[in-house]
Order: structure tokens, then C-alpha cells, then sequence
């Protein structure tokens, strides 16, 4: 029987609608010159058999009785999946990021398999780029590296992957379906009598709550509540993305000068292009205002699998009011690593997998709550990716840049990822069109923090 997705992979698929596309990207930049798309297919459809959920779509079950399932796309078409298009002169990165950001905004086809990618030629200096989209029903972070990877070579001479032929595997049946989408649910069955009568008895405050835990936004007490709501507010349909590269080894250097981790580093960069933001915008910052951001936390490892979601979550308060970097760096650092030794991070898994005993209508109906609840706790989002530390290449051109993209959550208008490869960082920062037309201060204002934490550093 084919896969079935997991509560969090069905639930990115129920929080998906017009303003919300939820897929994740990454933008490849290689050195010139570009292949042709000939040239392009070929080399991508050598790989497919590293890649099986390529080639798969979402099969939804009848009358909703459990989780959608993976199935062979029967009209695989990997032109569809293929797209080619050109920058306008003169080719910098000024287009590059419009371009970009105009493409990310637009939705996958949820009847095909949940991928696209886009060849990108005309940057300035005759390097060329590759735009990839993959939903976040299908992959993580974490797991989106590992395809990235899979598509890459480690040398630039590697000779042409051999792919078998491929014959999808026929669809079930309605009938199988069902029978195994029942099976399955029948793990616990006094724990299922249990959730449908407590939906039975109040159906809508059930699907809230369930709205709550499968969001992730929301926790028991006030931990997640506070007054700096700065960036929290309705999510418009197009989007504005910039990025920046910093220097892997400085990061480093500040971390073995000031302690703390890469992480608490990237952090403190984080946390100083959200001030240079709001310090742009006149906001009146008091010593104590924080933005809170959640951070994904990857359970890969223990979760076992190769695709899907294998995730948790902490929630950080990032110190934007706070005027020295020293100050606000070691803030970070201890707050992380309180966070370290506390439970929190198990909450979101734990949750999740109570969920499965729930309803898939109930959770469809909770994924499209939870992505209109007027949460006023998560101002953010910030994504650390660890990458390759090594170069990689594509049809025997060498990747000179990696730049993650992560989608906006409810209500949440600007989300950072943040991804290391061959000795550089690179900051993805998405955000909604209209509510931020300032984007751009985020990532002047993390070089800047990043410089001014290196100065401390060697004076250290």
C-alpha cells in the first residue's frame, strides 16, 4: 500500500489557500554558462530515482476516513515540472530577487506531484540559476538539503547517473482505500471512541484546540504571550524576498571568541536586522521589547525517515530592544541554552502523534483555523539549515550560492531561513509584499550585527 502522509505533512497541505502557498524554495546560482533545457531535463530525469516523491501526487481517501496517501502519478510529465525563463537586463540581484519572489508566490498544482523547478538564465557576469519549489507536505528543511544534494554531483567531471526505466505502480483501488485507511486508523480504538466523542459534544471548541496544538502556536500559560506584536498581522498573496551571504568562518570565529554556538550567532544576526527594521520604521523599542520567533527543530535522526516532516519547535524572544550586540548576544545564548535543557521541544511531536487518532475532517478543519486564528504570539520565524561544506555541481558547473526559502505561517509576515554551504551562509528573508516594503533593512542590519560582533571578537 502506498505511503501515507503524517498528521504535520497533511496539515501543511489544510493550511494551503490563495494568500498562503506552502512550499518550501531554494535558489541555486552556478557559474556560467547555463545548459540548455535539453541539456537540463536530462540531467534531472537521470536523478529521478533518488527522488520517488518526483514522481508521486496526493491520492485523498473517500469520505476522509484517514490521511491523504503518496501514489504514482500515472501522467508524470517531467516538462510540466520544468520551467525556463530569463532575467531582464541588466541581470543583478536587484531582478534576481524580484523575479524570484514573483515565482515563489505562486502555488504548486496539488492535483500533480508537489515540485517545480526553474531554470533561470541572464545574470549579470553570465552565471545562471536554478529555482526550486517543493511543497512542505513533502519535505523539511533538513530534508530539502538532502534532495538539493541528491540532485548535485561532488565532482565536476562525474559521469551521467543511469536511471532504470520507470513504470508506476497502478493506483488502488476506492475500495483499498478505505479498507486500509480504517486499518490503519484501528490502533487504538477506545483512544479514537474518545476523540470523536469529545467532537461529537462540542465540534467546534475540538477542532480549535486541535487548530492550537497542530499550529504550534499556542502553549499552556504565558510563555508565548507578550506585548511586542510588531510584525503579526493579516498575510496578503504576493511576496518580497532578499537575501544576504555572510562569511561561515567569521561566524565561527565569533562563536569560539564570545561562546555560544553558530546558531546563537546566526541568532544575534538575526535579531539585529529585525531592530535596524523597526528602528527604520520609528518604532518606540523600550530596553525590554522582544520579537518572538519560533524555530523549527529537526528530529530526522529520530524520526528514521527519508521525506515528510520530521520536526519540532522552540519558541525564542529575540531582544530587538536591546542596544548593545555583547548584551543581546549573551541573551541569546542563554536563552538557548535554557531551551536546550527544557521539555518544550518534545510538546509539538507529542501532539502530533495524539493527532492521529483524530478525525481527518477534524484536522482538515483545524489546519484552516489554525491558519486564520488571531494568534498574537509568534511574531517570526527563523530556520537554520545546516548544508554541505563542500562544493557541489551541476552538469559540471560549480554552485557558488545556496539560498533557502521558507514559507510565511498565519498571520506571521516575515520568515527567515538561514542555510551554510562550502564556507557561506546565506539568509533567505520572505515576506508579505505589502506589510513589509522594508524588507531590506533585515538583511543590512544582520551584516552590520555580524561585523560588529567580529569587532568584539578579536578584541576578545
Amino acid at each position: 500500500m502506498a505511503d501515507r502522509l503524517s498528521t504535520l505533512d497533511n496539515n501543511f497541505l489544510t493550511m494551503e489557500r490563495g494568500e498562503m502557498p506552502m512550499h518550501m524554495g531554494a535558489l541555486m546560482v552556478f557559474e556560467g554558462p547555463a545548459p540548455s533545457y535539453g541539456e537540463l531535463r536530462a540531467a534531472i530525469e537521470s536523478k529521478l530515482d533518488r527522488l520517488p516523491r518526483y514522481r508521486q501526487r496526493v491520492r485523498g481517501i473517500p469520505l476522509q476516513v484517514n490521511a491523504p496517501v503518496w501514489v504514482d502519478d500515472p501522467h508524470f510529465s517531467l516538462d510540466y515540472h520544468l520551467r525556463h525563463i530569463a532575467l531582464p537586463k541588466p541581470g543583478g540581484e536587484e531582478q534576481l530577487q524580484a523575479l524570484t519572489a514573483q515565482l515563489l508566490g505562486q502555488r504548486l498544482d496539488l492535483s500533480r506531484p508537489l515540485w517545480e523547478t526553474w531554470i533561470i538564465e541572464g545574470l549579470d557576469g553570465g552565471d545562471w540559476a536554478l529555482l526550486n519549489k517543493t511543497h512542505h507536505a513533502m519535505v523539511d528543511g533538513k530534508g530539502g538539503a538532502e534532495m538539493i544534494t541528491a540532485l548535485m554531483d561532488r565532482e565536476p567531471n562525474a559521469a551521467p547517473a543511469e536511471s532504470e526505466a520507470w513504470d508506476p505502480k497502478p493506483e488502488p483501488g476506492t475500495t483499498e482505500l478505505i479498507s486500509s485507511a480504517i486499518s490503519d486508523r484501528i490502533v487504538d480504538p477506545m483512544r479514537a471512541m474518545e476523540q470523536l466523542g469529545e467532537a461529537a459534544q462540542a465540534p467546534r471548541e475540538f477542532a480549535t484546540q486541535t487548530a492550537a496544538k497542530v499550529a504550534g502556536t499556542l502553549r499552556t500559560g504565558e510563555r508565548l504571550l507578550h506585548t511586542e506584536d510588531f510584525l503579526i498581522g493579516p498575510v496578503g498573496p504576493h511576496r518580497r524576498w532578499v537575501w544576504v551571504e555572510l562569511d561561515l568562518d567569521t561566524v565561527k570565529q565569533i562563536k569560539r571568541s564570545l561562546g555560544g554556538t553558530v546558531n546563537d550567532v546566526l541568532l544575534a544576526a538575526t535579531t539585529g536586522g529585525f531592530r535596524a527594521l523597526l528602528l527604520e520604521r520609528g518604532a518606540d523599542l523600550s530596553l525590554a521589547a522582544t520579537v518572538r520567533t519560533m524555530i523549527p527543530v529537526s528530529v530526522r535522526n529520530r524520526a528514521g525517515g527519508e521525506s515528510g516532516n520530521a520536526v519540532s519547535a522552540v519558541f525564542a524572544d529575540l531582544p530587538v530592544g536591546e542596544p548593545d550586540p555583547l548584551t543581546s548576544f549573551n541573551t541569546i545564548r542563554a536563552d538557548m541554552e535554557r531551551l536546550k535543557k527544557s521539555p518544550d521541544a518534545l510538546a509539538v511531536p507529542a501532539l502530533l502523534d495524539a493527532a492521529t487518532f483524530i478525525s481527518p475532517t477534524l484536522l482538515a478543519t483545524a489546519g484552516r483555523l489554525a491558519a486564520r486564528m488571531p494568534q498574537r504570539s509568534v511574531g517570526t520565524v527563523t530556520t537554520n539549515i545546516p548544508g554541505p561544506q563542500y562544493p557541489l555541481y551541476f552538469l559540471g558547473r560549480q554552485m557558488t550560492g545556496l539560498i533557502p526559502f521558507v514559507p510565511l505561517g498565519p498571520r506571521v509576515r516575515v520568515a527567515t531561513a538561514l542555510m551554510s554551504y562550502n564556507g557561506g551562509v546565506w539568509a533567505g528573508i520572505a515576506a508579505d509584499y505589502d506589510a513589509v516594503p522594508d524588507v531590506e533593512q533585515i538583511p543590512e542590519g544582520m551584516s552590520a550585527a555580524v561585523a560588529t560582533l567580529a569587532m568584539l571578537a578579536q578584541a576578545a
